[in-house]
């Protein structure tokens, strides 16, 4: 789906980007579950100024319990 289109303007493609951010989330569609590792999501978090950490799914206490 394209979302917007500019014409092209030596401004918009020719300039450095800058970002600054202090923590940011990411969404990946698409990645092969054979690269849903640490090691890939580092190398695509250093790509976007560096990976801080991973977010893990946790368990609700009452599942550990046998509820």
């Amino acid at each position: 789906m394209i979302d917007e289109v500019q014409l092209w303007r030596h401004e918009l493609h020719w300039k450095l980007p800058r970002f600054s951010v202090r923590n940011g989330c990411i969404t990946i569609e698409g990645l092969p579950l054979n690269l849903w590792n640490d090691v890939a999501f580092s190398m695509i978090g250093e790509n976007f100024g560096g990976l801080i950490d991973l977010a893990r799914r946790r368990e609700p206490k009452h599942a550990s319990r046998g509820f």
